[in-house]
C-alpha cells in the first residue's frame, strides 16, 4: 500500500522525476496495484506529452529502480517493468548541422556578448555547451598546447553545479589550435582570472547559465535569419 515514489539517486532521473513525470497519474497509484499495462500506458502518455524515446527510457528505468526496492522489502511478489519492453531509441529525427558561413552569422549577431567567446570556443573545439562553460583556467595548459576537457556544467535542482561526464570518453584532451590559443589569450587578458576560475563568465564574474547561453545563441540565430532548430555547431564534414 505504500504510494509510488522516485528512489533514483542520479540527479538526472531526478531532475526528469521532478518535470513532467510526477504529474502523471500513474505515480499516485499504489505500487502493488501497478501492472504491465499501466506502465505501458505511461509510456504512452509521454508520447503524447511530447516526450522522445530517451525520456521514456529514463522513466522506465526510474520505476524499475524503485519497484526493485519495494521488491526486495517484500511489498512486491514480482517486479511489473520485467514485462514493458525498453522503449527504441528514436533514430527518425536527424541533426541538421550548421556550415561554417551561418555560424559566422550568428557569431557576429552575439557582437560583444559573453555568449560569444564560449559559443567560439565550441564551434572551434567541438565542445558540448556545458563542457565549455565548465572550463576552467587550471584546464588551460598554454605551454603545451592542450585543453582538458573533464567536467560539464549543469543546473541541478535549482543551482549550477559541474558534475563528471556521462562517459570516460567524454574526458578528452585537446589540442589547441591557433585560433583556440587566441580566444583564450584574448579571454585571459580581459578578465586577469585565478587560476582555478572559470573561463568563460558572465558581467558578474559568476559562470554563464548553460540554458541562457542556449536561448542567446537562438536569439542570435533567430536574427541571423536561421532556423530556431538549428543548435548544433559544427564545420560541414565534421559533425562534433
Amino acid at each position: 500500500s505504500t504510494p509510488l515514489y522516485s528512489s533514483a539517486a542520479s540527479d538526472v532521473y531526478k531532475r526528469q522525476f521532478n518535470g513532467t513525470l510526477k504529474r502523471d497519474p500513474l505515480l499516485s497509484m499504489k505500487i502493488d496495484k501497478i501492472r504491465p499495462v499501466d506502465i505501458e500506458q505511461f509510456l504512452g502518455r509521454l508520447s503524447a506529452y511530447g516526450l522522445g524515446s530517451s525520456t521514456k527510457r529514463i522513466a522506465l528505468s526510474i520505476l524499475k529502480q524503485t519497484l526493485d526496492i519495494a521488491l526486495k522489502n517484500g511489498l512486491l511478489f514480482t517486479n511489473p517493468c520485467v514485462d514493458v519492453s525498453r522503449p527504441r531509441q528514436d533514430r527518425s529525427v536527424t541533426s541538421k548541422w550548421l556550415a561554417v558561413d551561418e555560424v559566422s552569422r550568428i557569431l557576429e549577431e552575439l557582437g560583444e556578448s559573453v555568449y560569444l567567446p564560449p559559443t567560439l570556443m565550441m564551434a572551434i573545439s567541438g565542445m558540448r555547451r556545458g563542457e565549455a562553460l565548465a572550463l576552467t583556467w587550471a584546464d588551460i595548459d598554454f605551454q603545451r598546447e592542450r585543453v582538458f576537457v573533464s567536467a560539464t556544467l549543469n543546473r541541478i535542482q535549482g543551482s549550477l553545479d559541474v558534475t563528471a561526464p556521462k562517459t570516460s570518453n567524454s574526458r578528452r584532451t585537446l589540442h589547441m589550435s591557433k585560433e583556440m590559443k587566441n580566444l583564450l589569450l584574448h579571454v585571459k587578458a580581459m578578465r586577469q582570472p585565478k587560476e582555478n576560475s572559470f573561463v568563460f563568465v558572465g558581467v558578474s564574474g559568476n559562470p554563464i547559465e548553460p540554458r541562457n547561453l542556449l536561448r542567446g545563441f537562438k536569439a542570435a540565430a533567430k536574427r541571423a535569419g536561421l532556423p530556431l532548430s538549428l543548435i548544433h555547431i559544427s564545420e560541414p564534414t565534421r559533425p562534433y
